[in-house]
C-alpha cells in the first residue's frame, strides 16, 4: 500500500501541480535514489514540467539535477554534459557553449533550472551577436 500510495502522488503531481508535492520518502518507496532537501525542489518541479511518471525517467533526472549541483557546489566533481542540462529540461547547450555554462554555473553556484536557463539564453544571445 506504502508503494501505491508513492505511485499515486508522483503521478498525481505530474498531471497536476495543485496536488500534493512529493516527499524525498515517496521517490525513494518507489525506488528513486539521491533525492534529498536540497535537490527535492528542482526534481518536483521538472517532474511537474516534463510529466514524469516512471522511476527510470526520474531517476535519469535526480541524477542530471545531481551532477549539476555538486558540479555549482565544487568544481572538481563531474562536470555536466550537454545531456545532463536537456534531461533537467534546460534548452540551448550545445557544444559550443558548454564551458562557457559549467564554467558560470560554477562560478554563481547555479542549481535551478531557471537560473540555469537564464544564463544559457544570455551566454547565446553574447555568442551569437559576436
Amino acid at each position: 500500500q506504502t508503494l501505491t500510495d508513492s505511485v499515486n502522488v508522483i503521478q498525481n503531481y505530474a498531471a497536476d501541480n495543485t496536488q500534493t508535492a512529493p516527499s524525498a520518502t515517496d521517490y525513494v518507496v518507489v525506488g528513486v535514489t539521491g533525492i534529498d532537501a536540497n535537490n527535492l525542489s528542482e526534481v518536483n518541479s521538472q517532474v511537474d514540467g516534463q510529466s514524469l511518471t516512471t522511476v527510470a525517467a526520474i531517476q535519469t533526472l535526480t541524477n542530471s539535477v545531481n551532477v549539476i549541483q555538486s558540479y555549482a557546489a565544487d568544481n572538481t566533481q563531474t562536470a555536466p554534459s550537454v545531456t545532463d542540462y536537456a534531461v533537467v529540461g534546460v534548452t540551448g547547450v550545445d557544444a559550443n557553449n558548454l564551458s562557457d555554462i559549467n564554467g558560470q554555473v560554477d562560478s554563481q553556484s547555479l542549481t535551478t533550472v531557471a537560473a540555469i536557463q537564464t544564463l544559457t539564453d544570455s551566454v547565446n544571445v553574447i555568442q551569437n551577436y559576436a
